[in-house]
């Protein structure tokens, strides 16, 4: 499995700085020293922690890291092979740091994002999706409720697959219909929560409100607002008939994990993992690395960095 690529990546970057002997169920035993003092891991490392003390002033003893193995774009550009990031919470507010790197340590770009809405525990999502008579059937809803429940069983199954108690992400959704004459504009965010308030929804209750605007006449992408707790998925098929079960499957991986993603730092750019498709990448159903989102337990603690009380082995 590709996952074990940079989950061994992360591992290995963690052993040389514990010098600590960790093992995982997906690896096996890792080796009892880590890498001399002269390999390209440990140098990698000290450049990925020096970064970190660099430019952010944090200290990172167990950085997150994704080693690309083909970061070209569609356009044939060349982007930087790794990338690491740190979700870090100060004071209820919570900021992603990431630096993208090359192969010999030197740093291309680094960010830092307040992100209102991390990738873990309970997120409370209101879906609303605008009813086209060509394109939503009469089951339509309960078609819909069934690819959401798809989506959490992916948290579910990744949790499984790294041994933890629960999943990390679970998405609480509530789905409602609504005629698009009774939304003055799906594209709006405001016209789509006055339709729902409209139905005795309180939207403020949620932490995301998403719009499924399969009109049948608009192909349309989908967009992501995570100032306004806001994901948009348009009908980008596009699509002239009712929608079957395989359909709404690829509009709930849409909106959940690729819009999804974006309120929780994901770049616009998808730059973390470019790539120009042809093929499934190893972190499938996911649109980007899990390390990346602090979905990956690199203490060897059994607790995922985005949960643990010392992310990273993060200190200041």
């Amino acid at each position: 499995m590709g996952w074990r690529k940079y989950t061994w990546f992360a591992a290995a970057l963690n052993l040389f700085v514990a010098l600590l002997t960790t093992s995982s169920a997906a690896m096996g035993q890792l080796a009892p020293t880590g890498p001399s003092p002269d390999s390209p891991q440990r140098s990698i490392a000290e450049a990925v922690k020096a970064a970190y003390r660099r430019d952010f002033g944090l200290t990172i003893a167990f950085p997150a890291v994704y080693d690309n193995p083909n970061p070209v774009d569609c356009k044939g550009n060349q982007h930087p092979p790794l990338t690491t990031t740190a979700y870090v919470t100060t004071d209820a507010i919570t900021t992603l740091f990431t630096i993208y790197m090359s192969h010999d340590g030197s740093v291309v770009r680094e960010t830092s994002l307040r992100v209102p809405l991390v990738p873990a525990g309970k997120i409370r999502v209101l879906a609303v999706l605008v009813r086209y008579p060509e394109t939503l059937s009469a089951d339509a809803l309960a078609k819909w409720e069934d690819a959401q429940k798809q989506i959490n069983e992916d948290h579910a199954v990744f949790a499984r697959s790294r041994g933890y108690k629960a999943p990390i992400v679970v998405f609480d959704n509530t789905s409602i219909t609504v005629d698009r004459g009774q939304i003055r504009n799906p594209h709006d965010p405001a016209s789509v929560r006055a339709a729902a308030e409209d139905r005795g929804v309180p939207v403020a209750d949620y932490n995301i409100v998403m719009a499924i605007d399969i009109n049948p006449d608009e192909a349309a992408g989908g967009w992501s607002d995570p100032l306004q707790q806001w994901i948009y998925v348009g009908n980008f098929g596009p699509w002239k008939a009712p929608l079957d079960a395989k359909q709404w499957t690829s509009i709930a991986r849409t909106a959940y994990h690729h819009e999804m993603a974006h309120q929780w730092g994901w770049p616009s750019t998808h730059d973390w993992a470019v790539s120009c498709g042809g093929g499934t990448p190893e972190y499938r159903p996911f649109i980007a690395p899990p390390v990346l989102f602090g979905w990956e337990d690199l203490q060897g603690d059994h607790v995922p960095e985005i949960l643990s009380e010392t992310p990273y082995g993060f200190h200041r």
